[in-house]
C-alpha cells in the first residue's frame, strides 16, 4: 500500500491493531486519536510527536513480515513527509493532487498549472434553415435528459466506486455514508456536465437563431 493521506495511515494502523496485546492496542488507538486529531494537515505538525511515532512503527515493523510489514513501513515514510510535503512523484491519484494544493494534469501530479492554451469560445453554426435547426438540438438535448437504462448506469456507477475512497476518508470509514455521497457526486456531476451545459449551449444557440428570424424594428 502507498500512504500519501492520513486516511490509508489510519487504515495500516487499524489493520496491524488485532495483532498486537493491550499495551500495543491502546498506543495504536492513541495514534489514531492523534492522527484524526490533526484535521489531514500535513504542515505544522509537531515534530517530537511525529519523531516518536514514527520511531515507535518502525520498530513495531521488526514484528511483521509480508504485506503488513509493508504497509508499516510505508507509514514510517510517510512520516518522514510531515512537515516536508508529499513529494510529486509518489502521489498517483488526482483526488490526492488536489487536496494537497496541486495541479493534476497529463495522468501525473505537477507543482505548477498546465500552459495548456483554453479551447475556443463557442460558436454556434449558422444552419440554412433555421427552424429545423431548433427542432434537432431540442430533440438531441432533451433525449439526454430522458435517457436511462444499463447502458447509461453501469458507467455511472463505476465512476461512484472511484470517488469512494475520497469519501471513505470524508465520513471515517464510514461505508454507507461514504456510498450515497459518492454516487450523489456521480449524479451532480452528470447533470451538471452533459444536462446542463448542453442545455446552455441550447438557449444561447437557440438566441442566435431568432436573432437571425426576428424582423428588425423600424427606426422612426
Amino acid at each position: 500500500m502507498t500512504v500519501v493521506t492520513w486516511g490509508k495511515f489510519v487504515d495500516v494502523m487499524i489493520a496491524v491493531k488485532p495483532s498486537l496485546l493491550a499495551p500495543g492496542q491502546k498506543t495504536i488507538n492513541d495514534i489514531i486519536t492523534w492522527a484524526r486529531a490533526l484535521n489531514w494537515i500535513i504542515f505544522g505538525v509537531n515534530q517530537t510527536e511525529v519523531n516518536w511515532i514514527r520511531t515507535w512503527i518502525a520498530t513495531l515493523s521488526l514484528r511483521f513480515i509480508g504485506e503488513s510489514k509493508a504497509d508499516l513501513l510505508a507509514c514510517v515514510k510517510f512520516l518522514g513527509w510531515i512537515n516536508k510535503g508529499i513529494p510529486l512523484n509518489q502521489i498517483d491519484t488526482k483526488r490526492v493532487c488536489v487536496a494537497y494544493d496541486h495541479y493534476w494534469y497529463d495522468s501525473a501530479c505537477h507543482a505548477s498549472p498546465d500552459t495548456e492554451k483554453p479551447p475556443p469560445p463557442y460558436e454556434p453554426p449558422e444552419p440554412e434553415n433555421p427552424i429545423e435547426f431548433m427542432w434537432e438540438r431540442s430533440d438531441f438535448y432533451g433525449g439526454i435528459i430522458w435517457e436511462y437504462g444499463p447502458d447509461i448506469v453501469k458507467p455511472l456507477m463505476e465512476k461512484a466506486i472511484k470517488k469512494l475512497d475520497y469519501w471513505m476518508d470524508y465520513f471515517g470509514d464510514d461505508w454507507e455514508w461514504a456510498w450515497d455521497a459518492a454516487v450523489l457526486d456521480i449524479q451532480l456531476e452528470r447533470i451538471t456536465w452533459e444536462i446542463i451545459g448542453p442545455l446552455n449551449d441550447f438557449i444561447y444557440a437557440a438566441n442566435d437563431i431568432l436573432v437571425l428570424i426576428a424582423p428588425i424594428p423600424s427606426i422612426v
